[in-house]
């Protein structure tokens, strides 16, 4: 990755004063010397697949708008969805250093824009949190232009995350249940794998986090 690649990471956003809680605590284990080291590589790993710029890009759950300074480099125009209550703070932040980003409040189910209208649709660390898959891949295909990318990142479900998880504070079991093998699947229901790495990458399914890079079947 060169050093344009690289994630820009701004300071105002970790001093947003979040109501989310689960937005609260990302921001400390993203900013954490630590635990920020493993946060920070699922963003470098999906920028491994971007290797020109777009038109337009879709980021699904965009939370507290980490990556979107450094996706607005890649492309025309930069879009993020999501629910939190928090999306007015983040947009007034991210409005001060972009000037090609619109927010969209809604489920990652029913996203208000015209079929094919985006040229990449990525969504991290979103799909491990929802049990019905179906009905995610199937807006995402919906919203992705013909020949589109569809990039995914999320986190390898196996008794090493498991525990790791437990150290930060969450339950596995309870927040992620779906498994990456179980999104994996639902993904190729719709969507033909062309890249994947995991990290780290000589860990292979025991590793601690899944990204993939998808086109439409």
């Amino acid at each position: 990755m060169n050093r344009t690649d690289q994630l820009i990471l701004l300071p105002e956003i970790a001093r947003i004063d979040f109501s989310d809680k689960d937005l609260l605590h990302l921001m400390k284990l993203i900013y954490n010397p630590f635990t920020g080291l493993f946060y920070r590589k699922r963003y470098a790993m999906i920028m491994q697949f971007l290797k020109g710029t777009y038109g337009s890009i879709l980021e699904v759950g965009f939370g507290p708008g980490i990556f979107v300074p450094t996706l607005s480099k890649k492309c025309a125009s930069i879009y993020g969805v999501d629910i939190h209550r928090d999306i007015p703070k983040v947009t007034a932040v991210l409005k001060a250093h972009t000037n090609n980003f619109t927010p969209l409040t809604a489920d990652l189910s029913q996203i208000p824009v015209k079929a094919g209208s985006f040229d990449v649709v990525i969504c991290m660390s979103v799909l491990e949190h929802i049990k019905d898959l179906r009905p995610a891949f199937e807006e995402m295909h919906r919203i992705m232009h013909k020949d589109g990318m569809l990039l995914l990142g999320f986190p390898i479900k196996n008794k090493i995350t498991k525990m790791l998880f437990s150290i930060i504070g969450y339950n596995d079991s309870l927040i992620h249940p779906s498994s990456h093998e179980e999104i994996l699947r639902a993904a190729q229901e719709r969507f033909t794998l062309r890249e994947e790495n995991t990290f780290p990458s000589w860990m292979g399914k025991y590793g601690l986090y899944y990204a993939g890079s998808f086109t439409k079947k």
